[in-house]
């Protein structure tokens, strides 16, 4: 997933990924939420043996990856028994 906002200053790609960070640059900025979707998301990942890494550029956006080994791009939806 990529956006094309703010960006993230090189010395706080990885302090996102803690509980209760969140990347803005200032305290008087409005921020909603806090600071969790990150931190959960990866620590999701790595239970399943994945990883999530991000890349960002300050003023031009950035980019998050997610990858799980084995997966091999989509699969159809597995039918749920009863």
């Amino acid at each position: 997933m990529s956006d094309t906002g703010r960006g993230i200053p090189p010395e706080r790609m990885e302090a996102i990924f803690n509980p209760f960070i969140q990347a803005g640059n200032s305290d008087a900025e409005t921020r909603q939420g806090v600071g969790l979707g990150l931190a959960i998301s990866r620590e999701l990942l790595r239970l399943m043996n994945g990883t999530l890494s991000v890349e960002s550029v300050v003023g031009e956006g950035t980019t998050f990856r997610c990858s799980l080994r084995g997966c091999r791009g989509p699969h159809p939806p597995t039918p749920l028994s009863r």
